[in-house]
């Protein structure tokens, strides 16, 4: 006779220390298995199924501190990532038509010098990114629709600063 084995699903939510569900973080289980690996969608979870067995979860994002050893109880996990040290965050809404909050819309932050960041809206149309303490000219972008207008952030380390992001449909 052989033994069957079983897999198991585990949801592991990733968000900043404000609570903003984080798309396109990297989630991993240990012990590494086959299925332990993926990143967020755009509710900020990562469901992986793997074999049966007990693990601890950790996900990572540039520009935040990387979550390790996080408990799973009943298949499901929340790894909260702060920002590195000196960053703050950018938090910018996409909004279309009738002010709706959109989702998968790229926002870029662009500095004058220095390394552009980019992030993902989530489910409620929001991105959260980390950014190094400067001032950035900040867009959002979105298949179908026309390009917000520009916006400045300025960012300081362990701020936050909040931008609404209008973009149009294009006809």
């Amino acid at each position: 006779m052989s033994d069957i084995l079983q897999n198991i699903k585990v949801v592991v939510t990733v968000t900043d220390s404000a609570g903003t569900a984080l798309v396109g973080a990297s989630v991993s289980l240990s012990p590494v298995a086959s299925g332990s690996t993926g990143k967020t969608v755009s509710d900020g979870t990562c469901t992986l199924i793997v074999p049966y067995g007990t693990y601890t979860a950790g996900a990572s994002m540039t520009g935040f501190v990387t979550a390790s050893g996080v408990a799973i109880s009943d298949g499901n996990a929340t790894c909260t990532l702060n920002t590195v040290t000196g960053n703050g965050i950018i938090k910018a809404t996409a909004t279309g038509t009738a002010s709706a909050n959109l989702a998968g819309a790229k926002v870029t932050a662009t500095p004058s010098s220095g390394t552009t960041v980019t992030g993902t809206t989530n489910s409620s149309g929001v991105a959260a990114i980390s950014a190094v303490a400067k001032s950035y000219s900040v867009v959002a972008s979105m298949s179908g629709y026309s390009d917000s207008s520009s916006q400045t952030a300025l960012v300081t380390s362990g701020g936050s600063v909040s931008l609404s992001l209008g973009l149009t449909k294009n006809d």
